[in-house]
């Protein structure tokens, strides 16, 4: 420092005024001046702060940060005396990050990434009067919703340059289904691709079509999407309402229980019990009945145990994916539809052998993660009255993520084992329906809820409470269905679907006819991801049905490695459940897909190699 001070540079005035020290800490900043101009960022940081009674030091050091070629000094000064009275700390910090985000100081403009998520942080507020694990995971809940939701930073950097400062939000995947087909196509019809599609809807020749004719087309096909996908979007909406009761009243308590007094906070018993529980559930045949019972039973397990509930989402998936398989679940039924001649009971045993191996793998997956959480977290202890705790908690918040930030619940009718065991048969009775499929599950999950309503909520203040605390989970998961609606709609009716399925069948060079299934369970695996079931089962199977029965392969065949790319359809955005069971567990749809996509491939690999080495998929014709 003495050299620096015998080299010291002329300095303004007002020198006289600077208390020890002070000369030498102007003669660094002046140091600082002749740094340079794209040289190393990383500068000292320096946070001076003058008492009411000091001397006023702040305009000297200013002018002498200021000069100099560019202002090369990052430097701002805030007069807190001059703020308004309410002004607390993160106004200052708010008023810094201003400045210094608008100068260039004589080099590249400086960047706070993350000061957007630090003000927003401050800007928190968490209740003192509950255990820190709680608060802990509401915060978490927020920031996952704020990132869900691609909140973007606020213009904190604007200035007279108007310059600004934001987060790049994330596209919510509603704007990514619905508004990328719909720009694709308008863009389309400006460029005549689609004339020929808008032709045939109009039944007129190609070439009286005009622009507003396919703009027109355009919305009926986004509107055939969305009848078409109506039906799910109100077996979603019944279905969450009528489980919503469920959980509310205390229904699955006795579940919870049960699980917590088994794991006894083991993290490894409570993923075993996880598969266990999926694979049971998903009996049923229907995704949105099996994440809402799941997931009501295991969030507050996972919360209180601070397990990742992205491990929950993804074991749910796998053994949901398995078990869809059965006859009386979807894509099997299509493939039933399509070749009649094929036995449901033939086919039943054909997928079982595989279905059991997979579902052993799954298992497997569970110890492997579960054992990671052990290493992690450790046992936790869990006595009685610790088991007793989480049970009021739940009932005191009535939601199974923990309620709302603020610990309200939503009032209803006092417990009663009366109502109860009504419930319980109510629920048990919807299952039952479902399963035999005596009614439209829509139907089922209509009467249900109206039943439930009535049962559980005799005033219409405590209905109107519980349906607005409802609200938002039902807004999120129908809103998702309405979008994969006008995707399915569009990418259907203008011809992108058939496009992309017989391009997978046309890339197919004739000498490999030999191992048609095997190329049918190849195809599928992209074909079930990328198209609806319906297109896929409909419009491509019949496809590569005929062409396997030229190389000499039966329709059973054919069928049966239609089904083996159904290990992937669980994470198409075209799968409504899944935004459900997103919201439920708070997950990012690109980060849930990624965390289960290799797990999907084992169990791919699981189906093809049990069908292979049974004989019900031949290598050769």
């Amino acid at each position: 420092m003495r050299e620096a001070t015998a080299r010291e540079p002329q300095l303004p005035p007002g020198r006289d005024r600077l208390p020890a020290g002070g000369l030498d800490f102007l003669a660094l900043l002046a140091r600082l001046l002749r740094r340079p101009r794209r040289g190393d960022r990383r500068l000292p940081v320096f946070w001076l702060v003058r008492p009411p009674s000091a001397a006023d030091l702040m305009t000297v050091l200013r002018r002498l940060v200021g000069q100099g070629a560019h202002r090369r000094v990052p430097h701002a000064v805030v007069d807190v005396a001059a703020l308004p009275e309410d002004a607390d700390l993160s106004t200052v910090l708010r008023e810094l990050h201003r400045q210094l985000c608008v100068e260039a100081f004589g080099a590249e403009r400086i960047r706070f990434r993350h000061y957007p998520l630090a003000d927003w942080l401050m800007h928190q507020s968490l209740n003192l009067g509950v255990e820190a694990e709680d608060n802990r995971a509401v915060l978490v809940r927020r920031l996952r919703d704020r990132r869900g939701q691609g909140t973007a930073g606020e213009p904190l950097a604007a200035g007279a340059g108007g310059d600004t400062t934001t987060i790049v939000s994330q596209v919510h995947p509603f704007v990514g289904l619905a508004f990328v087909p719909v720009a694709f196509t308008v863009i389309g019809g400006f460029l005549g691709i689609f004339r020929d599609a808008v032709a045939k809807t109009m039944e007129k020749p190609a070439g009286d079509v005009t622009l507003l004719d396919q703009l027109q087309t355009f919305g009926d096909w986004a509107k055939d999407g969305m009848v078409q996908t109506s039906a799910t979007a109100f077996l979603l909406l019944f279905a969450i309402l009528f489980f919503s009761v469920m959980l509310h009243v205390g229904l699955f308590d006795p579940l919870t229980r049960k699980i917590l007094q088994i794991a006894k906070g083991d993290p490894l018993k409570v993923m075993i019990g996880t598969g266990i529980i999926s694979a049971v559930v998903s009996l049923s045949g229907d995704g949105t009945t099996t994440t809402l019972i799941v997931c009501t039973a295991l969030i507050p397990i996972y919360l209180k145990l601070g397990m990742r509930l992205m491990d929950l989402a993804v074991v749910l998936i796998l053994m949901n994916t398995i078990l869809n398989l059965l006859p009386w679940s979807g894509p099997t039924a299509r493939v039933l539809a399509v070749m009649p001649s094929i036995n449901p009971n033939d086919m039943l045993r054909a997928l079982a052998p595989g279905m059991a191996v997979a579902i052993v793998f799954v298992m497997i997956v569970c110890v492997v993660i579960g054992i990671r959480e052990r290493r992690r977290l450790g046992i936790q202890e869990l006595s009685a009255s610790d088991i007793d705790a989480i049970m009021r908690k739940g009932e005191r918040t009535g939601d199974a993520d923990g309620g709302e930030p603020d610990g309200t619940a939503v009032g209803t009718v006092q417990k009663s084992r009366v109502i109860t065991t009504v419930n319980a048969l109510l629920s048990v009775g919807a299952l039952v329906l479902l399963v035999l499929g005596v009614f439209a599950p829509v139907y089922i999950f209509l009467v249900g809820t109206l039943l439930a309503f009535l049962i559980n909520f005799p005033r219409i203040a405590s209905l109107k409470a519980f349906i607005d605390s409802a609200a938002p989970d039902v807004l999120q998961t129908v809103i998702m269905v309405i979008g994969a609606g006008v995707f399915m709609g569009l990418f259907t009716n203008s011809g992108m679907s058939s496009a992309v399925a017989g391009s997978m069948v046309d890339v197919i060079p004739a000498s490999l006819g030999s191992q048609w299934p095997i190329i049918t369970a190849l195809i599928s695996a992209p074909g079930g991801f990328f198209i609806s079931n319906d297109a896929f089962f409909y419009g491509v199977l019949p496809v590569l049905s005929e062409a396997g029965q030229s190389y000499g392969f039966s329709e059973f065949e054919v069928g049966y490695a239609s089904l083996m790319g159904q290990a992937f359809h669980m994470l198409s955005p075209l799968t409504a459940f899944i935004y459900l069971l997103l919201n439920m567990t708070k997950q990012d749809l690109g980060e849930w897909q990624r965390a289960a996509a290799g797990w999907c491939l084992g169990i791919f690999v699981c189906l093809v190699g049990t069908a292979v080495l049974l004989g019900h998929v031949s290598l050769a014709g």
